[in-house]
């Protein structure tokens, strides 16, 4: 199935890959069936986005809360349930404080579209 701008979609609307298994964007952040623009993510670096903590063993963050019980990193800011910098609206921002993802962009897990997490955007980072 495809919707009206001819992205590939599930039985609920969202754009999923070529081969129907993995959901790229939610129905949620589609605006007429478009999804968002990539253009301002030409090159893509996760890291710029996410707070300083440790990862258990299997890359998971271990996050810590603060006295009013939000999650914060090793350094004092404040991070969502992912690790990602925030404002205090809950919109992911970068190292700078500019807001890059806003709030209701995020999946239902606190987490940025899959599109930025899956590597298909170049990175700053060096190659294998």
């Amino acid at each position: 199935m495809i919707n009206s701008k001819g992205y590939l979609i599930d039985a609920d609307g969202n754009v999923i890959d070529k081969n129907g298994r993995t959901k790229l964007f939610e129905k949620k952040h589609l605006f007429k069936d478009e999804i968002p623009k990539l253009f301002p993510f030409t090159r893509f670096n996760i890291k710029d986005y996410q707070g300083d903590y440790e990862k258990d063993k299997y890359s998971d963050p271990i996050l810590k809360k603060d006295k009013n019980g939000e999650y914060v990193d090793k350094i004092g800011r404040k991070i969502n349930s992912k690790g990602y910098l925030i404002d205090k609206k809950g919109n992911v921002i970068d190292q700078n404080g500019c807001v890059m993802f806003n709030k209701d962009i995020l999946d239902s897990d606190d987490d940025i579209p899959i599109v930025f997490r899956s590597g298909l955007l170049m990175s700053d980072e060096p190659g294998p």
